[in-house]
């Protein structure tokens, strides 16, 4: 059993065991390194008491490697424009986290899903996730994540998995198709062009070719696709695709 079914299988317990009544929200703190000395369970323990001191009602924290996972209480939306969870202690968030990063001589980063009734905890995680996926993705560090707040990925991850994945494979799927056959990586060079503001020299550098390679891989790409790379809508949508394809995979959503 992986990390993450687990996770999720703890969660949908504790759907069962708190107030229908009330509306909760999913926290992660992760690490932004591997520390192998980092004592979660201190960690844990001096988290707590902020919890206490804050106000904040929590439910629990479950511990995986490298993270915890936290369930609180989030007050209920006021209308649509809602968007963040609000609890006590919200306003003190950053300079919370960055009072435990100090003592534990660590950094770490915080991705925090939307408010739902007890029965969508698991989204509420996995939005968590997305929000610090993305920031992985973006080489961000000692973030704090709302998932309303990715502007395209909110919307188009506020969409079921299934969904998200069909778009991605719409757009990317014959690229990805052609790598996993013939062992090559034509989308990790489109993903360096587009993550390089598309300059071929420096993405060239990037992956120690020369610049024709890249703009033979770029010709392949727009073969397969049937696409002109020149169009600014082409690049917008192969620039979304591509990001939300590794964040399907980071937080594992493509079993």
């Amino acid at each position: 059993m992986s990390t993450e079914t687990s996770i999720i299988e703890k969660l949908r317990l504790y759907e069962q065991n708190i107030n229908i009544n009330n509306n909760y929200f999913v926290a992660i703190l992760e690490a932004d390194e591997d520390y192998n000395d980092l004592d979660w369970i201190q960690l844990r323990s001096y988290l707590y008491k902020i919890l206490h001191r804050e106000r904040c009602e929590y439910v629990t924290t479950i511990m995986a490697p490298g993270r915890l996972i936290v369930i609180l209480k989030g007050k209920p939306r006021g209308s649509p424009m809602d968007a963040n969870p609000d609890w006590p202690g919200r306003d003190k968030l950053q300079a919370n986290k960055d009072a435990l990063d100090k003592k534990f001589n660590t950094t770490t980063s915080l991705g925090l899903g939307r408010v739902y009734r007890p029965s969508e905890l698991v989204r509420s995680y996995r939005e968590a996730c997305i929000a610090l996926a993305l920031s992985r993705l973006t080489g961000e560090t000692q973030v704090i994540k709302y998932f309303s707040q990715l502007g395209i990925f909110t919307i188009l991850f506020s969409h079921d998995t299934e969904t998200v994945k069909n778009y991605c494979l719409r757009i990317l799927g014959k690229v990805i198709n052609y790598d996993e056959k013939n062992g090559t990586d034509f989308l990790g060079t489109l993903r360096i062009l587009l993550d390089n503001a598309c300059s071929w020299t420096t993405t060239a550098d990037q992956l120690y070719v020369h610049v024709n390679t890249v703009y033979y891989r770029m010709l392949k790409v727009e073969q397969l696709l049937d696409i002109n790379f020149s169009s600014f809508d082409t690049r917008l949508d192969l620039f979304t695709a591509v990001r939300a394809w590794d964040i399907l995979q980071a937080c594992q959503l493509l079993d």
